[in-house]
């Protein structure tokens, strides 16, 4: 392993070509360690993206609340950037021998020495680091040469890795602005960064609103479910399962005098990614009283659904409930009922809500 086949294997990861995980493990093994990782060094952001054994450190830190512990992460956050340091450059024999930190939550992965540098993503300071055991001992002055030479191009790459990963959620912004529909986007810190235009007209209601730069609900169990959007968005999926709280999930808001409100939650980034600042989850909004109904076409062809469960499907779409649409088209609702569930059936779907959902994204009849 040479600087150059490292440098290409973070090239490769950049651009998806490989694991960035792959990337760090050799990374570790250039560096004579047994581990490498990033971490963020803000406060409140649990992201850690690395090698081998990287998510059950981060498990580990997570639910074992080694934050309370940890003297690495608020020493290294105001160090110069893309200069390499040793943790013992820092940190003294004393403070590394008698923290907790060190002796039981970073001895249970062997590690006892460290060598890594600061730099910067999307603003926010990170730290890599290549953690080495006892048994391979310090990091000396050739160490530093090398790494010296390193840092600054798996730097660059590393901030390509995280332009060319946001990028999907330019993607996704700009499908949506195509087709005019409202949606607003959460960061890595969980507070909306973006409210489409469309959107802007729906955030003036008790039960759907901004408040203090994240959405909220005057409706106590609509605003729990848009309380863990914003967590979902700060601490990814990993840390989401980690911290035993739910994924965040599609659900509706109803409002007095007009039409509920489907709220869809998208990730921009797959695991582990989801850690990386920026964009980090799409909320799409469908104000089911004025819906776009989707076309009978997909339906037929896609799913195979017949003319009556299309005619039913796009009540549903609008947001129609079994009752209403039993009694517009002159049906009984026990009727209406099996039909749903035979669309449910074919469309693969369990819930209306996930039906909503699909047919959201079916081209629509305007």
């Amino acid at each position: 392993m040479t600087p150059d086949d490292l440098i290409r294997h973070f090239e490769d990861a950049a651009v998806g070509r490989t694991s960035l995980g792959d990337a760090f493990d050799a990374l570790a093994r250039l560096g004579g360690g047994s581990g490498a990782m990033m971490f963020s060094t803000e406060e409140m952001r649990p992201g850690l993206i690395g090698g081998a054994f990287a998510p059950e450190m981060q498990r580990d830190y997570q639910t074992l609340n080694w934050k309370s512990s940890d003297v690495l992460t608020p020493t290294v956050r105001g160090m110069p950037r893309d200069a390499v340091v040793f943790i013992q450059d820092f940190l003294t024999p004393q403070i590394i021998e008698s923290s907790r930190f060190f002796t039981e939550f970073l001895a249970a992965f062997d590690v006892k020495y460290g060598a890594g540098w600061i730099f910067d993503l999307d603003g926010e300071p990170w730290a890599l680091t290549i953690m080495r055991s006892a048994a391979q001992g310090v990091f000396g002055d050739a160490d530093r040469a090398l790494l010296t030479a390193i840092a600054p191009r798996v730097s660059r790459c590393l901030a390509l890795l995280n332009q060319s990963s946001a990028a999907r959620a330019r993607g996704m912004r700009e499908a949506l602005d195509s087709r005019d529909r409202p949606y607003v986007i959460y960061n890595h810190v969980g507070m909306v960064t973006h409210v489409s235009p469309r959107a802007r007209g729906m955030l003036d209601h008790d039960a759907l609103c901004i408040r203090d730069g994240k959405l909220f609900s005057a409706l106590p169990d609509a605003n729990e479910r848009l309380h863990n959007i914003s967590i979902a968005a700060r601490n990814g999926a990993a840390g989401m399962k980690n911290l035993q709280l739910p994924q965040a999930q599609e659900f509706f808001i109803p409002r007095g005098g007009v039409g509920p409100v489907m709220v869809t939650p998208l990730r921009v980034r797959a695991p582990p990614l989801d850690a990386l600042p920026g964009p980090q989850i799409v909320v799409r909004l469908s104000d089911l009283q004025n819906h776009p109904t989707p076309r009978a076409e997909p339906m037929r062809a896609l799913y195979g659904l017949s003319p009556r469960e299309i005619e039913i499907a796009q009540r549903i779409a609008v947001g129609g409930d079994p009752a209403r649409i039993a009694e517009a088209l002159g049906l009984q609702t026990s009727y209406v009922r099996q039909v749903v569930k035979s669309i449910l059936s074919k469309t693969g779907r369990n819930r209306i809500g996930e039906l909503v959902a699909l047919l959201a994204r079916l081209p629509d009849e305007h």
